[in-house]
């Protein structure tokens, strides 16, 4: 089995910010987004259940993995029904890939709210914030909804400091959509162009 080699999210886009005061990190490294920044910067945000997964390499060499998706309900820039959505990373079936800290990993059989950039001309999309993009919905024995933010691998970037982003956190599943329908309404007051 070859190893996975580990790129850093800087070299694919620039989502990523860095700071004069930063050090090392073992991180991907993204500025601190709050749902309504998400809701701002994302082409699409939408709620889906991950149907598969494939890995492959694209045009320019790099690894992504191709996801479809069922959408439940699309909030931004989205129809429901089911979408395929490019995310860079993953692991190939001779045992290679690319891993990218702060990346959010997306599992088949799961449900997520997703905040998407607009597809790059290789048709890859990038996570707004990284693994803050992707929240995964989990439900309790009683079918009560909440959402899980998994945030490995990433260090954020707040007040001209880096600092390992906040982990394992979860949110009211109700609270969160009226926030994010908040923030959508005021995206089209702004005149955003929210579809």
């Amino acid at each position: 089995m070859r190893p996975i080699t580990v790129f850093l999210a800087s070299a694919l886009s620039g989502f990523v910010l860095q700071s004069p005061r930063a050090s090392v990190v073992d991180a991907g490294t993204a500025r601190r987004m709050e749902v309504e920044t998400l809701v701002q910067s994302c082409d699409s945000a939408l709620e889906a259940r991950v149907l598969s997964k494939q890995s492959r390499r694209d045009a320019r060499g790099f690894i992504v993995s191709d996801h479809m998706l069922e959408v439940s309900r699309a909030f931004v820039g989205a129809e429901r029904g089911f979408v395929s959505a490019s995310l860079p990373g993953g692991v190939l079936p001779d045992g290679s890939g690319m891993v990218l800290p702060g990346m959010p990993r997306l599992e088949v059989g799961r449900e997520y709210i997703l905040f998407l950039s607009r597809p790059d001309e290789h048709g890859m999309r990038m996570p707004a914030g990284l693994a803050q993009g992707a929240m995964r919905v989990v439900r309790d024995a009683r079918g009560g909804r909440r959402v899980a933010r998994e945030l490995d691998g990433l260090a954020v970037l707040e007040e001209g400091a880096i600092a390992p982003a906040e982990q394992g956190s979860e949110s009211d599943y109700a609270a969160l959509v009226a926030r994010i329908e908040a923030a959508k309404a005021m995206r089209v007051d702004r005149g955003a162009g929210a579809k």
